[in-house]
């Protein structure tokens, strides 16, 4: 029997769209979350604390949320188990853990390694690998297939935070890139790699730099269509991604018809796919990463350019700074 009938309140509150913190169809922990829901979420420094962290409390503005390796759920009652114990430092570097973290928001762009250096010191651990500049030394010739994933761009970030051949220097959202061959075209011959005073190799950087050989073709870019670039050899186009927004005024700025240098990677089904260069010293041999080949075909004949760019290329020495 009820004895006590004293006014109590009853508090009712909008429902929240579980869908937007719980797993991913794969049944993982979700690494990306609603930044109008979760502003503190959409945080570069943020990110890495909760992939490091085993619990997680979040407070948005209608529920209050708890997350694990095992389960989340929500205080109203709704909770999804993951389908395995999930653990972050298990997930694909590439393109899981970057894709995600590329995409989160930072106030200065010099943190862009810093603030994912807790992460890759954990990572290196557990898969034994050893760091550079947020890719990694054993898997470094595919670790360059990497794009810039936004519509637009924007200028590169100066001064530059981060070697040109990783994506911590691109500006916003990039995605490593899969093609049909694993081979690739060339050979890693040693690496420099100098962090600021006092600092690791997961530190700012002062300089780090790649001393590769590979086989090199010259190709003029034209004919920019959203923000796809077409660089052409003779008769041949291969369509490129920029790194960032080439017509923007500045050191940086490249005029179309420009004949820039195109470093083979690997044969996507007779398609060539490489990164395009440019030259910043002559003498010492020194080139800047500025683009790569796009999935985006305008030309049905792009699948005959591999073989042509292999016969048309020189093999060569180069640093990639």
């Amino acid at each position: 029997m009820i004895t006590d009938t004293s006014p109590c309140p009853i508090y009712f509150g909008p429902e929240l769209d579980h869908s937007s913190w719980l797993t991913h169809e794969n049944g993982n922990r979700r690494l990306d979350f609603d930044p109008l829901v979760y502003p503190l979420a959409s945080g570069g420094w943020a990110y890495q604390e909760r992939a490091l962290s085993k619990r997680n409390i979040h407070f948005t503005q209608q529920k209050i949320i708890w997350e694990c390796m095992e389960k989340s759920q929500c205080e109203c009652g709704f909770y999804m188990k993951l389908k395995v114990k999930n653990d972050f430092l298990d997930l694909p570097w590439e393109e899981e853990i970057i894709t995600t973290y590329s995409r989160m928001n930072l106030s200065e762009p010099a943190d862009r390694l810093p603030a994912i250096a807790g992460i890759a010191k954990a990572y290196a651990k557990r898969h034994t690998l050893t760091y550079l500049a947020g890719l990694w030394k054993e898997t470094i010739a595919h670790n360059l297939l990497w794009q810039n994933s936004e519509r637009n761009p924007g200028p590169r970030i100066r001064p530059l935070v981060a070697p040109t051949w990783s994506w911590a220097s691109s500006r916003g959202r990039t995605s490593p890139l899969h093609f049909s061959s694993d081979t690739m075209h060339i050979q890693v011959i040693s690496y420099k790699y100098e962090p600021v005073a006092g600092g690791d190799r997961y530190s700012r950087l002062i300089t780090a730099r790649l001393h590769i050989a590979g086989t090199v073709a010259f190709g003029a870019i034209t004919n920019c269509r959203d923000g796809v670039v077409q660089m052409k050899f003779e008769d041949k186009t291969v369509c490129v991604g920029m790194d960032y927004d080439i017509s923007a005024a500045g050191e940086d700025y490249i005029e179309f018809g420009t004949v820039l240098p195109f470093l083979l990677l690997c044969d996507d089904s007779g398609r060539a796919v490489g990164a395009v260069l440019r030259c910043r010293n002559k003498e010492r041999k020194e080139y800047e990463r500025i683009g790569v080949s796009s999935h985006v075909k305008f030309d049905p004949f792009e699948f005959t350019t591999f073989h042509w760019v292999l016969r048309q290329a020189t093999t060569m020495e180069l640093i990639l700074i």
